[in-house]
């Protein structure tokens, strides 16, 4: 997938919603594990960190190897 620049879907907003589902699902589990919902800035801060950029990394690398059940 092009970068954001590059590709006109993400320049559109299309991604959008799939990213803020994630979002209230990482929000989701950590109250569930934590007993307290993070702040957005503690979620900003625990993607990117180095540890986590890499299983993200991991993952994309092993959905994009499965046949796709995306439709």
């Amino acid at each position: 997938m092009a970068a954001q620049g590059n590709n006109p879907l993400a320049r559109a907003g299309f991604f959008i919603q799939p990213i803020a589902e994630a979002v209230t699902e990482i929000r989701k589990h950590a109250n569930a594990a934590l007993g307290v919902a993070p702040s957005d800035e503690d979620i900003a801060l625990s993607l990117k960190s180095s540890f986590i950029l890499s299983e993200l990394k991991n993952q994309i690398v092993h959905i994009r190897q499965q046949p796709s059940e995306r439709g």
